[in-house]
This record gives structure tokens, sequence and C-alpha cells, in this order.
């Protein structure tokens, strides 16, 4: 093993670790709200809340793993009633056996499974695609830029690309523990590496910065392929948000945002007056930078890029947003019960009111502050809802119900709780 190229010890880590571990014959929970793939998510965000019609949807899993964004991409295709073919592509034999098998044991149809290099995707052979799902791949390629530049090329005109990268910052510990390992001859070719690796995080001292980040505090209790992907991987970079709008533009791309969106504003992370103003008054590129600077635990980004001559709109502005004048428009609730969320806020005052969202296992205290109409207009969007079927409930105050529904909109969608399609 020691003797082999990098790519082949990619191909050999991930033939021994497929990741993440799934049972092909077990249920994992409902993965509809996973990120980047949840469709309703890149419907809004890439495609402004209007689906391609007319035609089966393209869609590409690059570097799928044992398949969880084909699981959720497949699932939401048959939720809304949608065609369109799943491609997916992966270095690992195992991985894409279990991706397979997974897909078989949930009846999707018209997925089609490659083990081979996302290089080796080719412009008219391939595609091209509406969407790509690039989850927590760019980690691991050999360059990203090539990458991108290859993905690019099979992105249909209007199409868009979700991803998942490592973030530095909230891996903090992660590559000086990697380091420390090699150091001691830990590596994923030896086959005690992961007892090793797991004995050497439960002993780190108290002053490690692994064992001190809380993003990884349960790191010594987790399945072996999750605890050699963060401590293993023969091939692990991470990314600075400025380093992903670099890399992307790059390849022609342009990411549109950030999500959810709300770790990437800087301003509430800020108290003093001058401070915020200051921050405020950022463009929106470094505001992002500042926002994760203070943040400090983004492990994961998630964003969607599209390509860079698309002429959408300007990155602060939500382009879904214009359909909320369409009656017909559907609001879809991202893991969320609204009328129980509303009346758990409604014995609140209005400053008072707020919402614990999780990311990425952590939770994070977020204010909501919704007005008494407000939590009324929540209160009717009862699982997928229509625009108008919402308003319809307000006849005597249409208007102020409609200003309300525009306020509830984005800021659970900045939450990363609600999304907007065609009716």
């Amino acid at each position: 093993m020691t003797d082999a190229g990098p790519g082949d010890r990619i191909a050999a880590f991930y033939e021994r670790f497929p990741y993440p571990h799934r049972d092909p014959d077990a249920a994992v929970g409902d993965l509809a709200w996973i990120r980047p793939g949840s469709l309703p998510a890149v419907a809004h965000h890439v495609f402004g809340g209007r689906l391609p019609a007319g035609r089966p949807l393209r869609l590409l899993v690059a570097g799928g793993g044992t398949g969880d964004a084909v699981v959720c991409l497949g699932g939401w295709l048959r939720r809304l009633g949608l065609a369109g073919r799943i491609d997916y592509v992966d270095l690992s034999e195992r991985s894409c056996a279990i991706a397979r098998a997974r897909a078989a044991t949930l009846g999707l149809q018209d997925v089609a499974f490659r083990v081979a290099p996302l290089e080796s995707l080719a412009e008219g052979i391939d595609g091209p695609y509406d969407y790509i799902d690039l989850c927590g791949v760019l980690n691991h390629v050999p360059e990203p830029r090539t990458a991108l530049a290859v993905l690019s090329r099979v992105l249909a005109p209007g199409g868009g690309i979700g991803v998942m990268a490592y973030g530095r910052i909230g891996r903090t510990g992660v590559y000086q523990a990697q380091a420390a390992l090699a150091l001691l001859g830990v590596d994923a070719g030896r086959p005690d590496a992961v007892a090793l690796a797991r004995a050497f995080v439960r002993g780190l001292p108290q002053t490690n910065w692994l064992r001190r980040n809380p993003a990884f505090q349960a790191l010594a209790d987790a399945d072996d392929a999750e605890l050699a992907d963060v401590l293993l991987n023969p091939r692990d970079r991470a990314f600075g948000v400025a380093e992903l709008d670099e890399l992307f533009a790059a390849a022609g791309l342009r990411i549109r945002t950030f999500t959810p969106p709300f770790l990437y504003d800087p301003v509430p992370a800020l108290r003093d007056p001058t401070l915020r103003a200051a921050a405020a008054g950022l463009d929106h590129r470094t505001g992002r930078q500042l926002a994760e600077l203070l943040q400090g635990s983004l492990k994961k980004h998630v964003f969607y890029a599209v390509r860079d001559d698309q002429g959408a709109a300007a990155e602060d502005e939500d382009p879904a947003e214009r359909l909320l004048d369409d009656p017909a428009t559907v609001l879809v609730p991202a893991g969320i019960r609204p009328p129980a969320l509303a009346a758990t806020l409604r014995g609140r005052s209005e400053q008072a009111r707020g919402i614990q969202i999780d990311v990425d296992g952590r939770t994070i205290s977020v204010g909501l502050r919704l007005s008494d109409l407000g939590l009324d207009v929540l209160s009717a969007i009862d699982g997928p809802t229509r625009v108008g079927a919402v308003l319809d409930r307000f006849a005597g105050q249409r208007d102020a119900a409609r200003a309300e529904l525009r306020q509830v909109q984005r800021r659970l969608t900045g939450l990363g709780l609600l999304y907007l399609l065609a009716g």
C-alpha cells in the first residue's frame, strides 16, 4: 500500500471504509432534508423555485459514496411526481455496491451507477446535468480546480451544483491529530489503524485542540468509517469561504448562497453598534469571510453554485422570493411543523421569540421575532401549502397577511427551514 499512488490510496481507503457507513438492508431515518441534495432546497436556491419543466431532470451524484444523495434525490423525484434520471459516479466498488443495493431496496428507478473517478466525465457523453450533487468530494480529489472544470463542462445551462466542503476553521484540531498519528506511524493501511486511532482520541490531554473542539466530542465513539474518515484519510483538505469563492470563480462558476444563510451573516454575532454597522456595510463575500471567522465552528460549508454567465440576481437577493406573488406557489417546510412552532412561540413576547436549530450535530439558538399576525400566518403553513391557501384565511386583512408572509418566508428560508416551489 505504501507504494501506491495518491489516487490508488484514496480508492483503497474507501474500499476498506465505505462512507458513510450504511447497511443496505436497514433504514437510516429520513434523508429528505440532508444538505445539499434536498430537491426543494435545490429548486429554491439554484432555479429560483422553478425546476426545469417539459422533460426529465438530469441529476449527477459525483462522488456518491454509499448512496445518501441518491436516496434523497430519488425519494424527492418520487414524492414530487417528477421524471428524472440520476447518474452516480464514485471511485469505490464497495461504496457503489452499497448505494446500488439501497436504491434497489427502495425501488428507485432510472439510476445508473459507474465506478470511476469524476474526472472521467466527458462533455458530449455525460450530461448535460441540471443539478450536480458534490457532497464531501472536493476535500479528497487530487486537484479541486481540475474536478470543478470537468463538472462545469457537463453542467447544463441554467443548472447548478450543490456542494458540501470541509471548513478549515471548524476542523481545528483534526489536522494536528492527523499529523500526530502520522508521526506515530498510524495510517489507513495498518490492520490496527482504527483501534489505534480510537485509543489515541480517548487518551488526548484536555488541552488538545481536537479534544476541545465541540464538533468532535463524540469522535471516540463514532463508527469505524467515521473515525477513519476524520483521522486516517490519505487525502484530506479543508477550505475557507474566500478560497471557495476563488476556486469556483476559476471554473466559471459563482456561489449563489451558503446555507443555512443565517450562519454566514456576521451582524448577529457582534454586539457593539459600531462594529455591527461596519459588518452590515461589507460586501456579501467579505461578510461571509467575517462570519466564518466570528463563528469559529463551521466544520462544513454547504452552498449552491451556478454558472457565472447566468446573469442571476445580486448575491444578497433571493430570486425565489418573487414567487410569493403567485397564489399557486407552494411553501415547503423543511423538517418543521409550522403550526406547532407557532404555538410554541405564541406564549412569549415578540422580543423573546426564538427557535433552536440543529446544524451538523450542534444546537444553535436563533431569534425568530414574528408578530402575532406573523404567527397566525405561520400556523397556516401546515405541510406543503399554496400561497393562495394561506392568504385565503386572512380575507379581512389580506395585504397585511401578505406582508407578514414575506417576513415569515425570509426568516425561515434564512434558517434553512422553508423553500418555495412554483405551482
